[in-house]
């Protein structure tokens, strides 16, 4: 029994390291902790409770309190828990797991497109989706390639609600993922080139549970890529050839990602 559970803490020690970068390290301190004071709780619910409230509290307190400061030292910075400058995590387990943190010239970047889509269409907010863990360049994003060095962002498109026809600040998908605007006829589809032999490419597309009551919004989305665009420090954008052409977008920013990535029509990539 006591291999079991041994095997149990250390394959959840690193599922979390795996998905939060600290979690893993947090979760090994608060079983230790658990250790110590179990033995003065007789009834199992209170040690279950109490081995739970441990970790979640030393983790709140390391991502709040602790983390900032030692990740700005490396060089990278948190984006916002909350609205801030007109930005947001489309979902809050994005910066609850850690993968919000980014250098501080792309949250300055950042946060002025918020203000600049505010400004120009009023209620307006710019959800980011993946950013970067805060320590260590090199070490992955899984299931991201790329994000490990601070410099790059995943930002979600903008819909308006069909049955009013007025701009949303929702999204298709819980986690933006997955939400595709697929090619129509006529326009480049890539996705039809890569999906065949790369499996992961549209591995998102097609399963995810999603809202109908949304719509791409063409002149938002068109107006919050071009923001990023003539932002001097961004050097790269990663968009689906179909969603290029079809929001007349010309920039020498937007390239062409390889097969081995993923489909880029549910999210815009940003990077310095």
């Amino acid at each position: 029994m006591k291999y079991i559970v041994f095997l149990a803490v250390l394959t959840a020690a690193v599922f979390l390291t795996v998905a939060t970068q600290v979690g893993g390290i947090i979760y090994l301190v608060s079983w230790i902790i658990y250790l110590l004071v179990r033995k003065r709780m007789a009834k199992r619910y209170w040690r279950i409770a109490t081995r739970y409230a441990i970790f979640i509290g030393l983790y709140l307190i390391t991502i709040f309190l602790v983390m900032p400061p030692i990740a700005k030292k490396y060089g990278r910075v948190p984006l916002p828990f909350t609205e801030t400058h007109h930005v947001k995590p489309l979902t809050i387990w994005t910066a609850l797991l850690n993968r919000n943190y980014v250098r501080p010239e792309l949250r300055t970047i950042t946060y002025a497109v918020g203000d600049e889509m505010n400004k120009k269409y009023p209620g307006t907010v710019v959800n980011y989706m993946d950013a970067n863990f805060p320590f260590r360049n090199g070490y992955p994003l899984l299931p991201h390639i790329s994000h490990n060095d601070g410099r790059k962002l995943d930002v979600a498109f903008l819909y308006t609600d069909k049955t009013t026809g007025r701009q949303s600040n929702d999204n298709p998908s819980p986690i933006g993922y997955g939400g595709s605007e697929p090619p129509h006829k006529g326009e480049p589809d890539r996705p039809s080139i890569c999906a065949p032999q790369h499996w992961q490419y549209s591995f998102m597309y097609g399963w995810m549970p999603l809202s109908d009551h949304l719509e791409f919004d063409r002149a938002r989305t068109q107006a919050m890529i071009n923001a990023f665009i003539n932002q001097q420090g961004i050097n790269t954008l990663y968009l689906e050839p179909h969603l290029k052409k079809r929001l007349r977008l010309k920039s020498k920013k937007i390239r062409l990602h390889a097969c081995y990535s993923v489909r880029h029509d549910d999210h815009v990539h940003v990077q310095l």
